[in-house]
């Protein structure tokens, strides 16, 4: 009796685990709409990291709505962020010029305020974020920081 009962726990529980449903496969990623290759890799090293490429761990900034337009790549190798857009060899067209962005930083949040050297009012934009920019901020936009 015991090892009926056994048996039929142990065949219970075998068709139960058979009969489990399949995982459904893993929802598209978010960087498949932006310029970020969706393969983590190292950012290429340039002499400035400011090379036109939205690398990830990059703060990558549009002209324009929906990432498109030319962009303004800032990288994380600048842990304090950049005070003054507009001092930007590469990038000054972006200061008063944003409509979008995108945070290619995994980890930390990106602060974009409205004025030069991280003052004025500093919107979030957290790790893998990205949009349109808001009202308060779009074209408005001087400097940035990491947090």
């Amino acid at each position: 009796m015991r090892r009926a009962v056994i048996g039929m726990l142990l065949t219970f529980c075998t068709l139960a685990l058979f009969s489990l449903p399949a995982k459904a496969a893993p929802e598209p990623s978010y960087f498949e709409k932006s310029k970020v290759s969706t393969e983590l890799q190292k950012p290429a090293i340039s002499g400035t990291m400011e090379d036109g490429v939205c690398n990830w761990y990059d703060l990558c900034v549009w002209e324009n709505q929906n990432l498109t337009g030319r962009m303004a790549d800032f990288t994380y190798m600048d842990t304090t962020g950049h005070p003054d857009w507009s001092a930007s060899t590469a990038n000054g067209f972006i200061a008063n010029n944003d409509e979008s962005a995108i945070n290619a930083h995994l980890f930390l949040n990106a602060y974009i305020c409205t004025n030069t050297y991280q003052s004025g009012q500093c919107g979030q934009l957290i790790p893998g974020g990205y949009g349109n920019t808001a009202p308060t901020f779009a074209n408005n936009s001087e400097s940035h920081y990491w947090n």
